[in-house]
């Protein structure tokens, strides 16, 4: 205690104050893991999607497709590369739907983790059996 200005006495309480402008609110720590998995996720759209054109260039692909008129005559090749694509990011979509609490349930973006990081070999399977005539889509 010491005396005020009016003589009166007055409690002083030493404190610290943190003026850091440069940490984050509440919301924005709650957002950051949604942020950075849809982020992670376009990444990996962008990588799919550049692994398929990439695909459907190569040499592997033309050969198959001189043993397979039919699905070269229908432009299969890029159906099943379009719908690959289609499908990885519906995929996508559903996660942009979900709010940033339900990334914050841990047992939840585990999982959606899990799937993401699948989500590349799996596209790429998919157009694989159609290059190897196992997808149940060759016509010869």
């Amino acid at each position: 205690m010491e005396p005020g200005p009016d003589g009166g006495m007055v409690r002083v309480v030493k404190l610290k104050v943190n003026a850091n402008m440069m940490s984050s609110t509440i919301e924005e720590i709650e957002g950051r893991r949604r942020g950075l998995f849809l982020s992670a996720g376009e990444n990996t759209l962008l990588e799919i999607r550049s692994r398929l054109k990439e695909l459907l260039l190569s040499k592997r692909v033309k050969d198959q497709l001189r043993h397979r008129p039919a699905d070269a005559d229908h432009g299969l090749h890029e159906k099943v590369a379009r719908n690959v694509l289609l499908e990885a990011e519906e995929w996508l979509k559903t996660y942009r739907d979900k709010d940033s609490a339900w990334f914050n349930e841990e047992a939840q973006y585990a999982a959606a983790q899990r799937e993401l990081t699948e989500l590349e070999t799996m596209a790429m399977r998919k157009f694989e059996c159609w290059i190897d005539g196992s997808s149940g889509l060759r016509t010869n």
